[in-house]
Formats: C-alpha cells, sequence, structure tokens
C-alpha cells in the first residue's frame, strides 16, 4: 500500500473510533421501547418496602416519568448505594438522588429522579414514607 491510502485507513479508523466513544458516552436511558407486565419496587431505608406494581396505568405513569426526564452520561457512580430500585425482565434501576443506574450504566438527571419516583409512588399508594 502506499503511503496516502495508509493515512486515509488510518484516519478513517481514528474517526470511526471516536465516534463509537462520543455515542457511548452521551447515549441515554430509553424506557418508552418496553411496557413491562410488573415492575418489582425495593424502597429504602428502614424499614424497606417491597412490592409489585401490576396495574398498567401505573406502570405506564412510572416509565413516562423516567422517560420524561434528561440525562446525561457520567463515569462518577452514586456512591451512596441507593433509594428506590426498580426492575423488569431485562432491567435493573437503582436510584438516588439525581443518579439513576441502569444495567450498570450510570446516568445524571437534571432532576432529583429519586424523589419524583418516590413521590409519584406514594400518590399512587404505594408507598407509606
Amino acid at each position: 500500500m502506499n503511503k496516502k491510502i495508509k493515512i486515509a485507513l488510518t484516519t478513517i479508523l481514528l474517526l470511526a473510533t471516536v465516534i463509537t466513544l462520543v455515542v457511548w458516552f452521551t447515549r441515554v436511558p430509553d424506557f418508552s421501547t418496553l411496557s413491562p407486565a410488573e415492575i418489582t419496587v425495593i424502597a429504602l431505608p428502614s424499614p424497606p418496602e417491597i412490592f409489585n406494581i401490576l396495574n398498567p396505568e401505573d406502570i405506564e405513569k412510572v416509565m413516562t416519568l423516567l422517560n420524561d426526564a434528561t440525562y446525561k452520561k457520567t463515569i462518577i457512580p452514586a456512591d451512596k448505594g441507593w433509594e428506590i430500585s426498580l426492575s423488569y425482565p431485562g432491567t435493573d434501576i437503582q436510584l438516588l438522588d439525581q443518579y439513576i443506574t441502569v444495567n450498570g450504566k450510570t446516568f445524571l438527571a437534571t432532576v432529583n429522579i429519586s424523589n419524583q419516583v418516590k413521590t409519584l409512588l406514594t400518590e399512587l399508594g404505594y408507598l407509606n414514607h
């Protein structure tokens, strides 16, 4: 290969790597692709509350709340654990203040997503605290 072709291939490879990294770091969770039939919730602190959300309208409200928030990827995980855990087939979500961890990837919401979910679950009659 001549020198120009090597430079062109190197440039293309470098550009593809940069694009892949940008997409990976800026990709945010999308909860709209799946409407689960059931969501299992664990709410802390003591005493922990564990319950299942089975009502389709309530599930839709939770999913809409999660979808309506704005997120950005962060490499700094929430270091205090979590307050709310939501799970349904293929997805595990932990919430703490503005942090949301989805299947091990942590994002930062522009709002206190944990408090918003707790407020919604209280309004729907699932939480007592």
